[in-house]
């Protein structure tokens, strides 16, 4: 029961790092009429979160390995509560940039360690599951925050949207601390000092496949949604408010994604096949709705919905996988593979902003499918190596 409570108090702090990323979409118009400034350098609001995540996760992740999950996470989230706020209080533009460098900084130390920690508590067999529970919270975030962000911001001003996800924080603090262990554990009780260093972690051949398809399958992935709204847009010619629906539908597909993890792991029977099939999965429903031409509206749906549910399956799949074989280490690792979704996420919205204009979707949809592809391609070889039989010493079967 109290693993229960303490997997929804880490679903209420992915939901509020997840809508503190995600709600700025539908802002930028009234926070720059609010600053005098052009919605594109509002933009820049939404680097200063990530780019201070991306770097400084590693550093929290390895931290929490060596002085408890609790401490790191209960400041820094009071931290990313505080500096939420202070957006909603912002009287400048660079003072809002300053605290979202705060607030990037704060989920850095949070995001990574909330995926460590279940791999702290929970039994080994019950993790996938637990994982896509807590990547459901991320998930909400990103569905509901530009929904609810926008409806807030035309019934009380953007500042709202703001303050609400800083309560709902506060709410996360309350919880968590209460029932966050003392100290984090590491999965195997024995260890007394630690035996693996951080570079002999990320230099195991499951941990570097792990990593690569982290920022080249699943961040270049979530960055190509980015492009979604868009490419419904100049592809049939519908409106927001349809485009909005659609959006919506999609974001139930990354949740049905996200609940389907146990029956998949029951299907396939291993991490490192669950996470290929579903990044299989990925690739073939980008390549379908950015290299194939006169594609008809409901099979754009169709393939965008096999994406997202496979990519909703993958990645907490892949959370579990990197906690698993983090071992004493798995903040480290799951911090480093945090950054490089991060990175992947920021690489494709930068190509997408260099390309998409002059040259089309593409253009874009090679260079996603190409990055997804070499991130299946090395894992299936990676799975080819698992699954092969071990060798036998010739010289235990001389006689």
């Amino acid at each position: 029961m109290q693993n229960k409570l303490l997997i929804a108090g880490l679903v209420l702090a992915t939901l509020t790092i997840g809508a503190d990323e995600y709600v700025l979409g539908p802002l930028l118009t009234p926070i720059g009429d609010d600053f005098d400034v052009e919605p594109t350098r509002v933009a820049w609001m939404v680097s200063t979160f990530a780019l201070p995540y991306a770097l400084l996760a590693p550093i929290f992740g390895a931290l929490a390995d060596r002085v408890g999950r609790k401490c790191v996470m209960i400041t820094r989230l009071v931290v990313f509560a505080a500096a939420t706020a202070g957006t909603a209080l912002a009287s400048t533009f660079a003072f809002g940039l300053t605290t979202r460098v705060l607030t990037g900084a704060a989920a850095a130390a949070v995001m990574p360690n909330i995926f460590a920690c279940i791999g702290d508590v929970v039994a080994p067999d019950q993790q996938p599951q637990a994982m896509g529970r807590v990547q459901l919270g991320l998930t909400l975030g990103l569905i509901l925050s530009p929904v609810v962000g926008a409806w807030m911001s035309e019934v009380f001003g953007w500042r709202a949207a703001f303050w609400l996800i800083a309560c709902i924080a506060l709410i996360a603090v309350l919880v968590l601390y209460r029932l966050l262990p003392g100290r984090s554990l590491t999965a195997d009780a024995h260890i007394v000092k630690r035996t693996t260093t951080w570079v002999d972690t990320i230099s195991s051949p499951g941990a570097l496949i792990a990593i690569i398809t982290m920022t080249l399958g699943l961040g270049i992935a979530v960055g190509t949604y980015a492009l979604m709204g868009e490419m419904l847009r100049s592809r049939y010619g519908i409106g927001t408010a349809t485009v909005g629906i659609i959006m919506a539908f999609l974001g139930l597909s990354t949740i049905i994604g996200n609940a389907l993890v146990a029956p998949a792991f029951r299907l396939f029977g291993t991490p490192p096949r669950v996470i290929l099939a579903g990044m299989v999965g990925t690739v073939t429903g980008i390549a379908t709705i950015t290299l194939v031409d006169a594609l008809p509206l409901p099979l754009f749906v169709m393939a965008s919905v096999v994406w997202l549910i496979s990519g909703g399956c993958a990645a907490p799949s892949l959370q579990s996988y990197m906690a698993t074989i983090g071992g004493e280490n798995r903040g480290f690792l799951l911090a480093i593979g945090s950054s490089g979704l991060n990175i992947g996420i920021m690489l494709m919205t930068a190509i997408e902003g260099w390309f998409f204009s002059a040259y089309g979707r593409t253009l874009v949809g090679l260079v996603a499918v190409a990055s997804i592809g070499l991130s299946v391609l090395l894992l299936a070889r990676h799975q080819s190596l698992n699954d092969r039989p071990p060798v036998e010493d010739a010289t235990e079967n001389s006689v």
